[in-house]
């Protein structure tokens, strides 16, 4: 739809929407998903009372943050781990670049938040990327463990050291499936990027035109993406010794890299949220 107004009428008629089209018939609004990064472990992400404080301190209407989880299951984090990604929720593109732009405070932290981009999809039973389906789809009668290779699920693993992680899509030892430096997954990463051009936006695009301007090149994408946040974060526990060269390298392209900006952003045509 071109404006915000036609979607905000459809989903406050929904219902009578609904009820002439068929009983199974469901209007779904879009949302927008963002990642809270290096959020306290402490926090107690289910808790509703903590997120309606949340929109009344930015100035949200109540109920537009939808929902928040960790993104990384509780049983995979290291011990003493102090920080992880919070996926959180949103019901508008406004609603979600206001809080790209304020970040929030939890567990008395302010915490910085970025878009979720779009990346390839991978089943959580089989473990190969962009197969066309997930894990309730899976026609793999068996677990594959995302860790170690072998069939069981990934919950049930006992192999620690990273060290004996096997990748069933490179088939190569040394790190788990969801390691975002596997050759598999940067390959088809790339291939998504092309097929989503906003990837490259910081914000979701508007009506404002500062939403469509660029913010992030080819060295700062994987950088807002979060590829470092996990080595960022053990670094922050484990003191500077943990980042290593080859992510400062790329860290301080990105911060030297120059981006020409045009001087007045031009709306594309055809612009605005959909239902």
């Amino acid at each position: 739809m071109a404006s915000p107004e036609p979607v905000r009428w459809l989903v406050s008629h929904a219902q009578q929407f609904e009820a002439v089209l068929s009983e199974q018939a469901k209007i779904r609004p879009r949302q927008y998903k963002l990642v809270a990064e290096f959020t306290p472990v402490s926090f107690d992400p289910s808790r509703e009372e903590v997120w309606r404080r949340t929109e009344a301190d930015l100035g949200l209407d109540e109920g537009t943050i939808l929902e928040a989880r960790w993104i990384k299951p509780v049983h995979r984090r290291y011990r003493e781990q102090r920080f992880a990604h919070l996926l959180v929720t949103v019901s508008s593109p406004e609603t979600a670049n206001k809080i790209i732009r304020a970040g929030l405070i939890l567990a008395g932290r302010h915490v910085s938040v970025r878009k979720n981009l779009a990346e390839p999809m991978r089943c959580a039973k089989c473990h190969r990327y962009d197969a066309g389906h997930l894990a309730r789809d899976c026609p793999q009668s068996y677990d594959t463990c995302g860790t170690c290779g072998r069939t069981h699920k990934t919950a049930d693993c006992t192999v620690k050291d990273p060290q004996q992680h096997h990748c069933v899509n490179c088939n190569e030892k040394g790190h788990a499936v969801w390691d975002r430096d596997c050759p598999i997954f940067l390959d088809l990463l790339s291939k998504v990027d092309a097929r989503h051009p906003e990837n490259s936006l910081q914000f979701f695009p508007t009506a404002d035109p500062d939403s469509w301007v660029p913010k992030v090149n080819s060295w700062t994408l994987p950088i807002m993406r979060g590829q470092l946040s996990d080595i960022v974060a053990e670094a922050i526990d484990k003191g500077p010794s943990a980042l290593p060269r080859r992510a400062r390298t790329q860290k301080q392209r990105a911060q030297m890299t120059q981006t020409q900006l045009p001087f007045a952003s031009q709306r594309p045509n055809g612009t605005g949220a959909d239902a």
